[in-house]
């Protein structure tokens, strides 16, 4: 029986924790105050193992309960603990006082609390909504209604995770710039500009910036994929924080297809942390130590020392590891 226990106590344990989050949410939005959620569920937990221990039943935060609590003046940690030791005394004690009120009585409260509950000038906006968080919406409400708390909860959150991380790759890639010259190119000294213009566009230079994700490496192939006329790319890591592994992956297939093209490929910028990940992807055995640099300028210059026709530039350039 223990797997059966096991999963049991897990689906317990997820649907308490979302059931005291969101009591824990309802009391923020009337009280204009900010819980501490760690605190909320670690305190739950300890609470319900001793329960177990003893023969009682797992509990979680009580939306009804918070809300009449809040509604009759109660904001303190004593509140709610005045309200066990009532609830103790009713169940042990004075029962018998209990069972006398009409369940027509309590039926009417707990409507009128679940009225309380839904969010009116929120449901007053929601044509001024966007269509998809109105959508979302709509279905985590059905979801829950139909099946359970925890599915509606798993798929609102996994749909807005995607729309988010749609809407900030999205923003990213506007950060993204290729080009070959002053024009298309960003943040460029007037040394990097005039380096530029003597190379005529057959220098490309892919400046990317900030946290490269995941979600931006389709993104960063198809923004590639539209220049061809250059001989050498020159890929520019200075405002880069971080690189995961599937953005790693995306630039090792660009310098591959580059080196198919006969084209040289030079890495500049790169932090220690950005050149660990792109070891991960042996993207330091395609690009030898002599192709990467501490400055974008630096890299121009060897670029264009591989340039056919092109002067040699002696400026003592030097590589970065």
């Amino acid at each position: 029986m223990l797997p059966a226990i096991v999963g049991s106590a897990f689906l317990l344990a997820a649907l308490g924790s979302i059931d005291s989050l969101l009591t824990s949410l309802v009391a923020d939005n009337l009280t204009r105050t900010q819980h501490d959620s760690d605190r909320e569920l670690i305190g739950q937990g300890v609470g319900n193992c001793v329960a177990g221990l003893i023969g009682g039943l797992p509990g979680a935060g009580a939306t009804m309960r918070t809300l009449v609590n809040i509604r009759l003046g109660g904001r303190t940690r004593i509140s709610g603990m005045l309200h066990s030791v009532l609830l103790t005394i009713l169940m042990l004690g004075a029962a018998p006082l209990g069972e006398a009120i009409p369940l027509a009585v309590l039926a009417g409260i707990l409507l009128k609390t679940g009225f309380d509950i839904i969010d009116w000038s929120f449901l007053r906006r929601l044509h001024r909504v966007p269509v998809f968080a109105s959508a979302l919406m709509l279905v985590v409400l059905v979801v829950t209604v139909t099946v359970d708390l925890i599915t509606a909860v798993a798929i609102g959150v996994f749909v807005a995770n995607l729309e988010t991380l749609y809407r900030l790759s999205e923003m990213q890639l506007k950060n993204l710039v290729v080009g070959a010259s002053s024009e298309e190119l960003h943040d460029l000294s007037a040394q990097e500009e005039a380096l530029l213009k003597q190379a005529e566009g057959k220098i490309l230079v892919y400046q990317l910036d900030g946290f490269m994700s995941y979600g931006l490496s389709r993104g960063i192939a198809r923004h590639f994929s539209q220049f061809s006329d250059h001989q050498v790319l020159i890929i520019d890591f200075s405002a880069v924080s971080h690189v995961d592994l599937s953005a790693a992956l995306t630039l090792t297939e660009m310098v591959e297809d580059s080196k198919i093209r006969h084209r040289d490929v030079m890495l500049s910028g790169m932090s220690v942390a950005v050149l660990q990940s792109l070891k991960a992807t042996d993207i330091d055995q395609l690009i030898p130590l002599e192709d990467r640099f501490t400055d974008r300028a630096l890299a121009i210059e060897a670029a264009i020392d591989r340039l056919p026709g092109m002067p040699s530039i002696q400026s003592g350039f030097g590589s970065a590891v």
